[in-house]
């Protein structure tokens, strides 16, 4: 059974000065074939740029690859290992009471 994760931008934060974001929200939802989900939220403060894309230009994508290059590549991974982890053993085990 594979797991799939999808990492999708929430919301970005911008300077009213001159439209320059400055963070960006990500949610990484984990999912298996059997339907268990984990969600991840971050946070990630983005450097400025030397040249700034117009606010009402930028795209869910261009956000989510500064974000996800900000992360870097083994945050990113560590990330979707860890929620693999957990659905794993959200699988493994189950809550309740008998009565």
């Amino acid at each position: 059974m594979a797991n799939t994760h999808t990492w999708d931008v929430q919301v970005l934060q911008r300077q009213n000065v001159d439209g320059y974001v400055n963070k960006v929200s990500l949610t990484l939802n984990s999912s298996t074939d059997a339907g268990s989900e984990e969600d991840y939220r971050v946070w990630v403060e983005l450097p400025k740029p030397s040249t700034l894309v117009p606010y009402a230009d930028i795209t869910k994508a261009q956000a989510l690859s500064w974000a996800k290059t900000k992360l870097g590549d083994t945050a990113v991974k560590d990330a979707e290992d860890a929620a693999d982890v957990k659905l794993a053993f959200k699988e493994a085990t189950t809550n309740g009471v008998p009565w």
